[in-house]
């Protein structure tokens, strides 16, 4: 497959591989394809079989970047105003008692904060308090989350990852 990634990120295939993958039972829907010949005759074939439905668009630049994007779906979400707003570094360091901890969750948040996820952390930190409110029980922990320490203080898992000397970059590999 031929494919391509443009300024935002985003995979770009090509109309033949495209196609193929049309042909091969895959939906195609979401797919990003680059604009060719191809696809304006599939499309004029759609309008001619009253198909329009299934008419492929060519890639259009997105109008914000991916991380700002990302922020605007995030405010969508729904959580008391309190969470959205969330000192999560004040939260998290008041339980650390050690230098050891302190210094994860201070390693851990940059990592956060450079991949843009804090606000996931507040998400995380609302529903924890709600499953805990609503008397929700939940795993123990699983896979690679495991790692994090952040998620360790805020709930979402009981593995103490400083106790079992568990790598941050397991979790988040920036």
């Amino acid at each position: 497959m031929r494919r391509t990634v443009d300024e935002w990120g985003r995979v770009i295939f090509e109309a033949d591989d495209a196609v193929e993958l049309l042909l091969r039972g895959y939906d195609i829907c979401d797919l990003s394809i680059a604009p060719a010949p191809l696809i304006e005759q599939y499309n004029k074939a759609c309008f001619a079989h009253n198909k329009a439905d299934y008419t492929i668009s060519p890639p259009n630049a997105p109008t914000v970047p991916p991380a700002e994007a990302a922020i605007r779906r995030q405010a969508r979400w729904w959580m008391p105003d309190e969470y959205q707003t969330l000192d999560i570094r004040a939260r998290l360091m008041s339980q650390c008692q050690t230098s050891e901890q302190i210094d994860r969750v201070a390693l851990e948040l940059q990592l956060f904060e450079a991949l843009e996820l804090t606000p996931v952390l507040r998400l995380l930190c609302f529903l924890v308090d709600q499953w805990r409110a609503s008397g929700v029980l939940w795993g123990v922990g699983r896979g690679s989350s495991v790692a994090s320490y952040c998620l360790y203080l805020i709930g979402v898992h009981r593995i103490d990852s400083l106790a079992y000397q568990l790598d941050i970059n397991e979790f988040l590999k920036p």
